[in-house]
């Protein structure tokens, strides 16, 4: 495997553990998470939202 391939690879591979989902089941999600969160607004509960997963390889690849 060639340079370019193997660095699209890194960006393009699902990491051990995660899924992929349908359109549908992430528009699910997406308004499930909308309404947890302006429930949990109304009660002072701020958002936080945590880095996405990444594999070491293509963080060091970023990082320089």
């Amino acid at each position: 495997m060639d340079s370019a391939n193997q660095d699209l690879n890194l960006f393009t591979s699902i990491l051990p553990g995660m899924v992929d989902s349908s359109p549908e089941t992430h528009h699910a999600k997406l308004n499930l998470t909308a309404n947890i969160s302006s429930i949990l607004t109304k009660y002072g509960y701020d958002i936080f939202d945590c880095p996405i997963i990444e594999s070491t390889e293509l963080y060091a690849m970023k990082s320089g």
